[in-house]
């Protein structure tokens, strides 16, 4: 149990920072927006104006909350500089293997990003997919519902993203 500590009201109330990014007019225009802190594919809303995604996106927002706070799960805190205290100084020192190094250096060049953000980027990803992922378990039906019949089918397929072949998949580095 977590025993939130603030009422609802409180964890409603904070202010989180929101990304709003145009969808491209072949998906259907209008904008996407989330917070990042929430989870990028856990609190998310469009609209047809940057508006509209908001207006949804608080709603998404204050029912995603609620439901955490029903359920007595963590609630993660707005990232605001105020939050943090000296211990977290955004610098990290991280030991990996040679081979892992050269591979993530030569994707790094490949994409034409830094070290450092491709790092980054792929930190972020990882945990955002664990949060998704541990909020999920959590409000899916337990073993032998009937409610999700596809459960028990057989293993997902991995179908690569358009433009990139099957066997272009392991040059992809797996970030540990």
């Amino acid at each position: 149990m977590v025993n939130n500590p603030r009422d609802l009201n409180w964890y409603q109330s904070l202010v989180y920072r929101i990304v709003i990014e145009p969808i491209p007019e072949e998906q259907g225009g209008g904008f996407e927006a989330h917070i990042p802190t929430l989870g990028k594919s856990t609190c998310v809303a469009v609209g047809e104006t940057q508006e509209e995604a908001l207006v949804s996106l608080k709603e998404a927002k204050e029912e995603l909350i609620e439901f955490w706070y029903e359920e007595d799960l963590p609630i993660p805190l707005p990232e605001n500089e105020d939050t943090f205290s000296e211990e977290y100084s955004g610098k990290i020192l991280l030991r990996t293997s040679r081979e892992m190094h050269r591979q993530l250096i030569q994707t790094a060049e490949k994409q034409g990003v830094s070290l450092n953000a491709l790092v980054n980027q792929a930190l972020s990803r990882g945990l955002s997919l664990e949060i998704f992922e541990e909020n999920l378990h959590r409000i899916l039906p337990k073993e032998g519902s009937r409610m999700i019949p596809w459960q028990k089918s057989a293993p997902l397929k991995i179908v690569p993203p358009a433009g990139l072949k099957a066997n272009q998949l392991a040059e992809i580095p797996a970030v540990a």
